[in-house]
């Protein structure tokens, strides 16, 4: 029972580092197909190599590239760098697969022509089983991102986990319808060999309602019609037989007998119709509500998922802005500030140029001042030294007149003398 289901991947990731010039992720796998038969009675899965399956990968809704699986189910896929990318496996009819990828690297390691490829092993492609809820399949399986720890690109586990968990369930889910398929079969089989031919029909009908894409529950049913035919018809012939035998001796009462024993058929008949009919109307019933809870079930998970998801980018977004925001408002305050500097600044040197200014005027006005000053002293004193001298001269001259006019008075007599003195007075 290991092997029935479709789900699931073996993630093998095996990263490889260099250095080139320029970087694309590279990503190796290989691509199966698994189809379900029925051997020795039990529905088996079988695996073979799947060319021509798709892979494409997408930025957002958009396609950015797309590759093409050899005959040998190999393909090689160049995930750009530095962005969120998803790549999409699929084949016509069959559930596609999804990986979420995170290319962004280390500054250093993008500046240094990273390169890197990693190996996803065991791509399973299957086409989906009947009555089961395969939406999980819509979001990626796995998150692949460079991990800096290890150096290299490998799974988130967290992802992965989380991942496995939605899978799990439709895994389960596929299990139990395979189960009952085989059931079904299987009671069949036995029901056939016992030649009980409607509890074969009925099992075989039961399988061909679980799973309508599979041959042998259809070639089955068609042998128990046939043995239910081949019994009617030798049942038919025997009263037949029993009746012509009988008629010329007790032909009222052989007539009488067949009527009651065809009305009992009848009857009986009918009660394991509506006994099958009832039955088979309980089992769609159940079917129809466990599909309607697993798809309910699985909506409100999606529900609270999208959610979250919008409130996590919700407050991403406010951050972000009040981050933008404060980050404007302190560098406007920084160009204000130093605005203000640089004014205070220009308008203190201008102050000081002006203030040196009128104290080199003020001291070139003292300073001539002092000069003009000087000069009127010097000239003053020149001007009183030179009218002491010349009145001192002048003294001089008048007394040394004066000392010539008396020796010569003296010599020529009195009487010159008292004239001289008559004229001075």
């Amino acid at each position: 029972m290991k092997k029935y289901f479709s789900l699931f991947i073996a993630l093998a990731f095996t990263a490889i580092n260099a250095q080139t010039n320029t970087w694309v992720l590279k990503v190796n796998s290989t691509v199966e197909y698994r189809s379900f038969v029925v051997k020795g009675g039990v529905l088996e899965p079988e695996d073979k190599s799947l060319g021509g399956a798709s892979i494409t990968i997408y930025k957002g809704s958009t396609q950015v590239s797309q590759v093409t699986s050899n005959g040998s189910g190999d393909f090689t896929a160049d995930i750009p760098a530095d962005g969120d990318y998803i790549m999409e496996v699929s084949y016509s009819g069959c559930n596609a697969k999804r990986f979420l990828f995170n290319t962004r690297v280390p500054a250093d390691k993008a500046s240094d022509n990273f390169k890197a490829s990693i190996d996803i092993q065991g791509v399973i492609m299957a086409k989906p089983l009947y009555s089961i809820d395969y939406s999980a399949l819509k979001q990626p399986m796995t998150l692949i991102s460079y991990l800096p720890g290890k150096k290299k690109f490998g799974d988130d586990e967290n992802y992965t986990s989380s991942s496995l968990a939605a899978l799990s369930n439709i895994r389960n889910n596929e299990l139990a319808l395979i189960d009952k398929f085989n059931t079904a079969i299987k009671t069949g089989d036995a029901a056939l060999v016992k030649n009980d031919c409607p509890t074969a029909k009925l099992n075989f009908e039961k399988a061909i309602s679980l799973l309508p894409d599979q041959a042998y529950p259809k070639e089955r049913l068609a042998l128990a019609n046939k043995c239910i035919k081949e019994k009617e018809d030798a049942k038919a012939k025997a009263d037949a037989d029993a009746a012509a035998k009988a008629k010329a001796e007790m032909e009222a009462k052989i007539a009488a007998k067949k009527a009651e024993e065809e009305a009992a058929a009848a009857k009986a008949k009918a009660v394991a119709e509506a006994a099958a009919k009832a039955k088979a109307e309980a089992e769609a019933k159940a079917q129809a509500e466990a599909a309607a809870k697993a798809k309910a079930d699985a909506e409100a998970a999606a529900k609270a998922k999208e959610a979250e998801a919008a409130k996590l980018a919700a407050e991403k977004a406010a951050k972000e802005k009040a981050e933008a925001e404060a980050k404007a408002k302190a560098e406007a305050e920084k160009l204000a500030a130093e605005k203000a500097a640089k004014e205070k600044a220009d308008a203190e040197a201008k102050a000081k140029a002006e203030e040196a200014k009128l104290a080199a005027e003020k001291a070139a006005k003292e300073k001539a001042d002092a000069a003009a000053a000087a000069k009127a002293e010097a000239e003053k004193l020149a001007a009183e030294k030179a009218a002491k001298d010349k009145e001192a001269a002048e003294a001089k001259a008048k007394a040394d007149a004066e000392k010539v006019a008396a020796e010569k008075a003296a010599k020529e007599g009195m009487p010159k003398q008292r004239q001289k003195r008559k004229k001075q007075n």
